[in-house]
């Protein structure tokens, strides 16, 4: 499975930015396709989900990577 970076924020109800936000703190992952577009896989699915959950309780970015 390969998705987007828009159908990505659109499913979670995220922007753009704040999944390279997450990008760019090293919580997620995507391939790069040979134009630069970003492809998330299961995986990365599946981490955002989890990022989702804990920044919901209060966790913040530098301790959810320490768990990663």
């Amino acid at each position: 499975m390969k998705i987007s970076i828009s159908a990505l924020s659109i499913a979670y109800g995220l922007t753009p930015e704040a999944l390279r936000y997450y990008e760019e703190k090293g919580l997620l992952t995507p391939q790069r396709q040979p134009n630069g577009y970003r492809d998330y896989s299961a995986a990365d699915v599946e981490t955002l989900r989890r990022v989702r959950l804990l920044r919901s309780l209060d966790i913040s970015i530098d301790t959810i990577r320490a768990l990663q």
